[in-house]
């Protein structure tokens, strides 16, 4: 079994995913519009944490991939550290509902930064607890101790970028994507 919490990215077609495209500029329709935590429990099997449409919560692998194409997952490189520090200080937005003002807000950032030539805040992120999904992953990589794009507020990183940004890292490697079944 593997201990190891990995951060992941995955592409899917529907309402939300189809709204994160628009909004960060993804307009592809196989682009990464998601990013999600992964592990292997020892009850359950491979599993997901991520925001979602509900909220943030817990998604068996299987029924995660029947509807999504998992396209990269990493963990750092160093064993001693883990992403495991940062899930334990935000355990509190588990269940938290879905920031849905602050992926429109996003959008408008997008296009304020581009008319305007400059980084504009999110100013739809009023709620710290609802989060989007790479908001709230790249939240627990920042509170597990790694400076990850530090010129970014949580709320303006897009998956495609912070999968970007993983995939450059020395200090995280990218693991073989489990199969269904398991590991």
């Amino acid at each position: 079994m593997d201990p190891n919490l990995y951060a992941g990215f995955s592409a899917s077609r529907g309402f939300l995913p189809a709204l994160i495209r628009i909004f960060s500029g993804t307009f592809a329709g196989g682009g990464v519009n998601h990013m999600f935590l992964c592990w292997e429990d020892q009850h359950l099997g491979w599993v997901t944490l991520g925001a979602n449409a509900n909220g943030v919560t817990l998604i068996p692998w299987a029924q995660f991939t029947a509807k999504r194409a998992v396209i990269a997952i990493f963990k750092p490189h160093d064993p001693a550290l883990s992403l495991w520090t940062g899930l334990e200080n935000l355990k509190s937005t588990i269940n938290a509902a879905y920031n849905y003002p602050a992926i429109v807000g996003l959008g408008l950032t997008e296009v304020a930064d581009f008319l305007l030539r400059r980084q504009h805040p999110n100013r739809l992120d009023l709620n710290t607890n609802e989060q989007f999904c790479s908001e709230f992953a790249s939240r627990v990589i920042r509170q597990s101790g790694f400076s990850f794009l530090p010129a970014l507020r949580a709320d303006l990183i897009k998956p495609q970028d912070a999968l970007h940004a993983l995939a450059r890292r020395g200090d995280f490697v990218q693991r073989e994507i489990p199969t269904c079944g398991g590991g």
